[in-house]
């Protein structure tokens, strides 16, 4: 982390050439050398930045600027990274991925529509990932591939390729900053991606993917990986979708969480079909890691988060 951090920066990265109406704030949830390699892309596109990890924010030297009260949740990482940036637009990006070269300008190009609130882009799963990691990628990932765009659009596009979408993804987004601080009116809340969104929309701003705002995701989470995470993230994510409704629809959502292990592995898997050649081990790893999500929304649907709440978003 200290090399990237203390780098020279590159020609195109001179604080001179630096353009402040982007900031981009980098989740910490790997560190070490994915960290560095995250770090390292987004220095040189020319944007300011700041990391976000489990304790504190720090900004491109590497000095703390702000303690985080406790271990904070990936949620209040964003939330924190947020609130700490004073730029018109703010991009997140999580350190298991690398922005490519047109990242920072198809953001700009994005967010410069006044109906777009929110943009996103291609998620690239490398094929050097491990089975398990791999799984966890195409799962999380596998319908923001750019061959997938065609199946996300929620209406005509807006202007040639970008599309109007209901969701974007949660390791490759970007907001107008001011826009997003007003969808979360809670100070207590952090940025549940989900959440935001379906506010955006019910406000009547538009969610874009835009095809040049890719990213490759490379790094091996292991967190991210573990079964008990996925459950908790299933969990968390039902427990949102039935928040405050009665019984029955409770019930009903509980029930569907039976064939999501079926469904969502068959879904991932043609998503997954020109990125992977489907050895057993991947495909194990994605019904797995299915599995262990349906299991969580079966439980949240009913009982709710568990106790410690997004606190498991890690």
């Amino acid at each position: 982390m200290h090399n990237a951090f203390h780098s020279k920066s590159s020609p195109q990265a001179r604080q001179d050439d630096i353009d402040h109406t982007l900031t981009v704030v980098i989740v910490a949830l790997v560190g070490g050398e994915a960290l560095d390699r995250c770090i390292s892309g987004v220095r040189g596109l020319g944007y300011p930045f700041i990391v976000v990890d489990e304790q504190a924010i720090r900004n491109s030297e590497g000095q703390e600027v702000r303690s985080g009260p406790g271990k904070l949740s990936v949620p209040d990482r964003r939330r924190l990274g947020a609130e700490q940036v004073t730029t018109e637009f703010v991009a997140f990006i999580e350190d298991t991925a690398v922005p490519c070269a047109t990242w920072g300008d198809a953001i700009l190009s994005a967010l410069s529509d006044p109906a777009v609130a929110a943009v996103g882009g291609p998620v690239s799963v490398s094929a050097e990932l491990g089975a398990r990691f791999r799984a966890l990628g195409l799962c999380e990932y596998g319908r923001f591939q750019a061959h997938r765009f065609s199946t996300l659009a929620a209406d005509s596009p807006i202007r040639g390729k970008r599309l109007t979408v209901c969701a974007l993804p949660g390791v490759n987004f970007a907001f107008k900053r001011e826009i997003l601080l007003t969808s979360l009116p809670n100070p207590d809340d952090g940025l549940v991606d989900n959440e935001v969104f379906a506010r955006l929309r019910n406000e009547g701003y538009k969610l874009a993917l835009e095809p040049t705002m890719s990213v490759v995701y490379r790094e091996s989470h292991s967190k991210g990986a573990q079964l008990t995470t996925r459950y908790h993230h299933g969990r968390i994510y039902a427990s949102g979708v039935v928040r405050g409704r009665p019984l029955l629809p409770k019930l009903m959502s509980a029930l569907k969480s039976f064939a999501l292990p079926i469904v969502l592995s068959i879904r991932t898997l043609q998503e997954a079909r020109r990125v992977f050649r489907r050895d057993p081990a991947t495909v194990a790893w994605i019904f797995a890691q299915h599995l262990s999500w349906s299991v969580g929304e079966f439980v949240g649907s009913i009982s709710g988060p568990s106790r410690r709440g997004l606190e498991h978003w890690t």
